[in-house]
């Protein structure tokens, strides 16, 4: 092919690859030493926020912890000024592999870890990237303008989703590929909310789910219903719990749907946009901008919000029904619906929204029949899940569950954090602001937004997709309600109330069951599809284009970029190395001593088959603070009133509870049964005899309280 290239196109290749080889080594030469292993032994009084603010600050990539506050990390900036503020940190107690005098490293050689393209500074981490994207873009422009492979794509019109398939599988592996070699022990990440998930689709592999034994989870034990404190994840059954009865393994069916759901979206709008369009490549870019936005990068610790494939595959539905008017099309619609009802239960709010403006924008008064029709369907599905909606509501009702008007206006986004991104985000690392509450990182990707108000300008404007206008009218004004929703009651920038003040999501608020909503800015997942459907759009007008296909190809390699992110790959714990009886409690003061974003006690208990008294979740039962400090206390009352219905088995780490431990020993009926050095395991038997009484409490009614905790 080189051959055939004449004049510019030959000079310009030549330059591509020259530049390829060189920008890197040039980098390097000019910038010194790379960056290395740093040790870092942070303050006791440093929570898991507070440290994850200092690791961007200072520029520590993949924290992994050595034990107690101690923790490895990557430093991505060996700067001797951000080595020095790094060392004189109030927040930092000592450092290891560091000159603390020069504010140097002491050793220079190792390379990044996990092949990390971006370390060093600034000039380092662009030479890289561009170097990276070259490259990239070479191959994409072979692919997208050789004769060969364009005429076999035209032949078949499956070709072009497999070859979309392929693609987003390569690139979601490419994502996750510090997992790829420990899929059965490590998840991406932290222990947090993947650990958490990973939890509760094992328990929906042990359980028929909406069964009573499903719907209490063994965590904050004794209560029962505990399932309705966090999401429920029904809609990766058919793909986890097969997994988890073949191979037992929890960890690696969660992995197997954290590498799927980025491809299943990518796949779902890939339809939908070809379907809009008729462009192959125009889908091919949709599907990309939506699976691999910035967006994405910021919640791919929150599996629910990844399986988000079913609101394009509903759109696409929908689409169809307009313009075919066939019910299998509605079929389409109503699992799409299912799926999305199953698996989120924010988009449970924001969805239905965008397909009541959805129908309203698209439908005529006079389309009586289709109108009947979709809410037929609306209704068919959405009677499948009322079963679980109920379940919820009832459970959560009985503990008097729901979010404040604090909380939720905490969580809620700023005009300016459409120019924000996630501490994860690497492309935009040190030019952008970097949002450290990364639930409001609603950074779009210039890239997108570039391809959108070109598919939105030339629909707009071009008589030769007058096809394309309501489509794109519609998306646009979709993007644009859905940030409104982002934005929570209160309208800020910058902290400040701007008009109109008030925005739509205060009006949700008045609507029975809303205030168990937490995150507003989660709003900016179906306004991530609407402008992916536009930069479709846009796509697909380039690729009509003889001169204008060629830009596809760097478009394409940003939106990857601008949707990079990185992520250790972290060892979940091991199981207790004892039998814990099914009708005993364990408590697990990894959760109680310290808040320190962790659920590896309910995880244990989920394996291990038992109860623990502690838990992690969205919600936490009002007798987990008075718990806390009456054991901060040692105070034994804190076990009475799970002593009087089991056995206590008490998990301590004397790294962590040195002092717990110690006076737990002392006490003149505790069992001591484990020392592993770095976990102890004690036994309190249970107060009082005759038969005990059942293990968990039944659901309090209105204004009781289940348990109490006398601190006194």
């Amino acid at each position: 092919m080189l051959a055939d290239l004449r004049g510019a196109p030959r000079i310009a290749a030549f330059s591509c690859a020259i530049a390829i080889i060189c920008l890197p080594i040039v980098a390097r030469l000019v910038t010194g030493p790379r960056g290395a292993f740093v040790h870092v032994r942070w303050e006791k009084s440093v929570d898991a926020s507070a440290r994850q603010r200092l690791e961007v600050r200072f520029r520590l990539a993949d924290g992994e912890q050595l034990g107690g506050s101690t923790w490895r990390y990557d430093l991505l900036d060996p700067s001797r000024g951000n080595i020095r503020d790094l060392v004189r940190a109030p927040a930092v107690e000592d450092t290891q592999h560091i000159d603390r005098s020069r504010f140097t490293l002491v050793d220079t050689t190792r390379t990044a870890r996990r092949g990390r393209i971006a370390y060093g500074g600034m000039l380092v981490t662009a030479a890289d990237r561009v170097a990276l994207a070259l490259a990239v873009i070479a191959v994409l422009q072979v692919l997208l303008h050789w004769s060969c492979t364009l005429s076999l794509l035209a032949d078949n019109r499956q070709r072009p989703m497999l070859l979309a398939a392929t693609s987003y599988l390569v690139i979601t592996a490419l994502l996750f590929r510090n997992l790829l070699l420990v899929l059965p022990t490590h998840l991406c990440g932290e222990l947090g909310d993947p650990l958490l998930n990973t939890s509760t689709v094992a328990w929906n592999a042990k359980h028929l789910p909406l069964s009573t034994g499903w719907w209490n989870f063994p965590a904050f034990a004794p209560l029962s219903g505990v399932t309705a404190f966090t999401e429920h994840l029904l809609g990766a059954y058919p793909l986890t719990s097969p997994i988890i009865w073949v191979t037992g393994n929890a960890v690696l069916a969660y992995n197997a749907l954290q590498l799927l759901t980025l491809p299943l979206n990518g796949l779902a709008t890939f339809a939908l946009v070809r379907e809009l369009t008729g462009s192959w490549i125009g889908g091919f870019i949709g599907g990309l901008a939506f699976a691999f936005a910035p967006f994405t990068g910021a919640h791919a610790l929150h599996i629910q919000m990844l399986m988000a494939f079913g609101m394009p595959f509903a759109l696409y539905g929908l689409h169809r029904y307009v313009k075919y008017g066939a019910m299998r099309d509605l079929v389409w619609f109503g699992l799409g619906w299912f799926s999305v009802m199953l698996s989120n239960a924010y988009m449970l709010v924001f969805f239905p929204i965008l397909v009541a403006f959805w129908v309203l924008f698209f439908l005529r008064h006079a389309d009586t029949r289709r109108w009947i029709a979709i809410a037929a369907t609306v209704v068919a599905a959405t009677l499948l899940v009322a079963p679980l909606l109920i379940g919820y509501h009832i459970r959560q009702t009985a503990y008097g569950l729901s979010r404040g008007y604090s909380e939720i206006f905490s969580w809620s986004a700023g005009i300016q954090q459409l120019a924000s991104i996630n501490p994860r985000a690497v492309l935009w690392a040190g030019w952008l602001p970097t949002n450290t509450d990364y639930e409001q990182s609603l950074f779009p990707g210039f890239a997108i937004i570039a391809l959108a108000a070109l598919g939105v300008g030339v629909s707009v404007r071009s008589e030769a997709q007058r096809e394309w206008r309501r489509v794109a009218l519609f998306y646009l004004a979709g993007a644009f309600l859905m940030w409104t929703f982002a934005l929570g009651p209160e309208v800020r920038w910058f902290n400040v109330r701007v008009p109109p003040r008030y925005g739509p999501y205060w009006l949700l608020l008045h609507l029975p069951g809303l205030h168990s909503i937490r995150v507003p800015s989660r709003a900016w997942l179906p306004a991530t599809l609407c402008l992916a459907v536009c930069a479709g759009l846009g796509a697909a007008w380039l690729a009509s284009r003889r001169r204008g296909k060629w830009l596809i190809a760097p478009l394409a390699t940003l939106m990857i970029a601008e949707g990079w992110f990185v992520g250790p790959a972290v060892q979940v714990p091991t199981p207790l190395p004892l039998h814990v009886p099914p009708d005993a409690l364990v408590l697990d003061l990894l959760r109680i001593n310290a808040d320190d974003g962790r659920a590896d006690p309910q995880y244990l208990a989920v394996v291990g088959n038992y109860r623990v008294v502690n838990g992690y979740s969205g919600y936490s039962p009002r007798h987990i603070d008075p718990l806390r400090d009456a054991l901060a206390d040692h105070n034994l009352e804190a076990f009475v009133p799970f002593r009087k219905r089991s056995d206590v088995y008490v998990v301590a780490r004397p790294g962590l509870e040195p002092q717990f431990a110690t006076w737990l020993e002392s006490l003149h009926d505790t069992e001591h049964l484990i020392d592993s050095g770095q976990l102890k395991v004690y036994r309190l038997r249970r107060m009082g005899s005759g038969p005990p009484p059942p293990l968990l409490l039944p659901l309090p009614k209105a204004g009781e309280t289940p348990l109490t905790i006398d601190v006194n």
